[in-house]
C-alpha cells in the first residue's frame, strides 16, 4: 500500500467517522437543550444545538494517540498535540457550556502551549530558507505567544455557517500533502484524520447550519494547526511558513481587525462584528457565498505554500506573492462592504 492509498483510507475513514459523531452529539445536544439561542449579537436567526466540534477533538485525539503507540512520531510530538490539544479543548468544552471568563481560558492556552514548545523544544524550530528560531529562550516565549494567537483568531473566525469548517478543510489537506512529500507519517495520518473529521462535520455545519462547531473546537483546531506546523518544522521537514500560509485569510482578518480597533481606541475584549467576513454577512452575501470565498482564498494560498516548498529556489518570491496576494484579497473582498459594522459579535457560540 503506498503512503497516498494510505492517507487516502483514513481521511475516508474520519470523514465517515465524522458525520456519525457529528450526528450523535447533534442528537445529545438536543436532547440536553444545549442551544445557541439567537440574540442582538448573532449572525444566525434560529436557535441551533452546539458543541459538534466534539467529533474533530474526538478523531484528531485519537489518531494522536495510534499514531505515537505505532511508533510514528515519539513522545515531544505527541505531548505537544495531545497533552496540550485536550487541554484547550477542554477548556472550550467548559466555556460552551457553563462559560468561563476570559482569564481562565487565556490561562489554560498559555499552559497548553507552554507544554507544546517545552516538548518540542529538543526536536523542532521555526525556520525559513536557511534562517531559524530556537523553541528555547525568548523564541520559545514568542513561539507560546504565537501558539496562543493561533487559538484564539480560529475562535474568532467561527462566526458564519461553514467558514471554519472549509478553512480548516483546506488548511489540514494542505498540511497533509506536504507531511507526505515529507515523509513524516505520523504528522500526515494526525492531519489526514483532521481532514476527514473536518469533512464529516462540515456535512452538518454547511449552511443552513443543523449544529455549530462550539469553543470545543474552534479553539483546538488553530491550537493544533500551530503545533502541527512548529512539529513538521525540522532538518528533513517542512518549515512551519508553508503549514500556515493557507490560514491567511483568517491571520489576516483577524490581525486587520485588531489594529484598527487599537487604531480607534476601541476595548480589545469586548464584543463587535469588524471582522471582514462579519462585514459580508451585514452587507447581504449570504453564509455560503463568503465561506466559499474564504475557502477559495485558502485554496490559492495552499497551492503556493506547495510550489513553494517544492521550488525552495524560488522561496522568496513566492512568499513574496503569497503576502502579496493575501493583500488583494483583502483589499477586493473589503471592496464588496458598503457600511460601518455596528458593534455587536456574530461568532457562533
Amino acid at each position: 500500500m503506498t503512503r497516498v492509498t494510505f492517507v487516502l483510507l483514513i481521511v475516508l475513514g474520519s470523514a465517515i467517522t465524522g458525520a456519525t459523531l457529528t450526528a450523535a452529539v447533534l442528537r445529545f445536544a438536543r436532547k440536553q437543550g444545549w442551544f445557541d439561542v439567537p440574540n442582538h449579537r448573532s449572525s444566525h436567526t434560529t436557535p441551533t444545538p452546539r458543541g459538534g466540534g466534539a467529533s474533530i477533538v474526538a478523531i484528531t485525539l485519537a489518531a494522536e494517540l495510534i499514531a505515537w503507540r505505532m511508533g510514528y512520531f515519539g513522545m515531544p510530538r505527541f505531548g505537544a498535540l495531545f497533552v496540550g490539544g485536550a487541554l484547550v479543548a477542554g477548556v472550550g468544552a467548559l466555556d460552551d457550556v457553563r462559560g468561563l471568563s476570559i482569564r481562565w481560558r487565556l490561562l489554560a492556552q498559555f499552559v497548553a502551549g507552554t507544554i507544546a514548545v517545552a516538548a518540542l523544544s529538543t526536536v523542532a524550530a521555526i525556520s525559513f530558507d536557511g534562517m531559524s528560531i530556537s523553541l528555547a529562550g525568548v523564541g520559545g516565549v514568542i513561539t507560546v505567544v504565537g501558539i496562543v494567537w493561533m487559538t484564539n483568531l480560529y475562535n474568532f473566525m467561527d462566526g458564519i455557517d461553514g467558514i471554519a469548517g472549509l478553512q480548516g478543510v483546506v488548511a489540514s489537506a494542505s498540511a497533509t500533502a506536504l507531511f507526505v512529500l515529507t515523509g513524516q507519517a505520523g504528522l500526515a495520518s494526525v492531519a489526514a484524520a483532521l481532514l476527514g473529521a473536518l469533512i464529516g462535520f462540515l456535512v452538518f455545519n454547511w449552511e443552513p447550519a443543523r449544529i455549530f462547531m462550539g469553543d470545543v473546537a474552534s479553539g483546538f483546531l488553530g491550537f493544533t494547526f500551530a503545533v502541527l506546523a512548529i512539529s513538521g518544522d525540522h532538518g528533513n521537514g517542512v518549515s512551519a511558513v508553508w503549514i500556515l500560509i493557507p490560514l491567511s485569510p483568517f491571520i489576516a482578518d483577524t490581525s486587520v481587525a485588531l489594529v484598527s480597533r487599537i487604531a480607534h481606541g476601541a476595548r480589545i475584549g469586548s464584543a463587535h462584528r469588524e471582522h471582514l467576513y462579519q462585514r459580508l454577512v451585514q452587507n447581504g452575501h449570504s453564509h455560503r457565498v463568503v465561506a466559499a470565498s474564504f475557502g477559495l482564498w485558502a485554496a490559492a494560498m495552499a497551492t503556493l505554500s506547495i510550489v513553494g516548498y517544492d521550488y525552495p529556489s524560488q522561496t522568496w518570491p513566492i512568499f513574496a506573492a503569497a503576502i502579496a496576494s493575501t493583500a488583494a484579497a483583502y483589499r477586493f473582498a473589503s471592496s464588496r462592504t458598503r457600511s460601518s459594522p455596528s458593534a455587536s459579535d456574530g461568532t457562533q457560540r
